[in-house]
């Protein structure tokens, strides 16, 4: 005895009946089930990857963790790691607690460090075998600079490789001393090259690019003086 069929609400659409064999039918707007289709011609390439935005600053002070030895007799050293493995988790702990980068998503914040290190685009600093600060950064075209400074442009990872400026992404330190020394380690690298970065201030509020070795040079005859 077949069990009974259920009932049709009244109004309802009578099924089309399915040949056996046949595709089911899809989305009649294919963009609708993949967005990134609409945004690159059939068949072409994929689009390229841009580089997330979750530029950001914790330095001068403003960390609320403290760094351990941070303030010592031992010299300060920068430099790069020979284990990517160990530069990104490093780098992840010393970032993952400190605003802005606490505020951002696990995976996109540890996408763009893996993305500076893997270009060779960062440095660390220790004070012995303490790290207590992280630079990284992107290498591109100055229009390209400047365009992502003024928040009306995205690069691509491939657009980060090389050029003839630099973008800061990423900084942390505990101070001023640390932080003049990682700018200095910076320059060494781009002694001719525009370095630039977003000024942010306690309030929130972010400020128009700023061309790094103009604001650090002006930083290094206050500490002098």
């Amino acid at each position: 005895m077949e069990p009974p069929k259920p009932k049709r609400p009244p109004g309802a659409p009578q099924p089309q009946p399915q040949r056996p064999g046949a595709p089911r039918p899809g989305p009649r707007n294919p963009a609708a089930a993949n967005p990134a289709a609409a945004k690159r011609p059939a068949g072409g390439p994929a689009a390229p990857r841009a580089i997330p935005n979750v530029q950001g600053t914790a330095f001068l002070g403003s960390d609320i963790a403290p760094v351990p030895a941070a303030e010592g007799k031992e010299p300060l050293v920068s430099r790069k790691l020979p284990n990517r493995v160990l530069a990104l988790g490093l780098a992840t702990e010393l970032l993952h607690t400190r605003p802005p980068f606490s505020n951002f998503r696990f995976g996109k914040l540890t996408g763009v460090i893996r993305g500076q290190i893997r270009r060779g685009h960062y440095l660390f600093t220790f004070r012995g075998k303490q790290p207590v600060g992280y630079i990284g950064w992107a290498e591109c075209d100055q229009k390209v600079a400047e365009a992502w400074m003024e928040r009306s442009y995205i690069p691509t990872y491939q657009e980060c490789t090389g050029g003839d400026s630099c973008v800061l992404i990423t900084f942390v330190s505990p101070g001023t001393t640390v932080t003049l020394h990682l700018i200095r380690e910076a320059r060494r690298l781009y002694p001719d090259r525009p370095i630039y970065f977003m000024r942010e201030y306690e309030n929130g509020k972010k400020r128009k690019a700023t061309v790094l070795n103009r604001f650090f040079e002006r930083g290094e005859k206050g500490e002098n003086s």
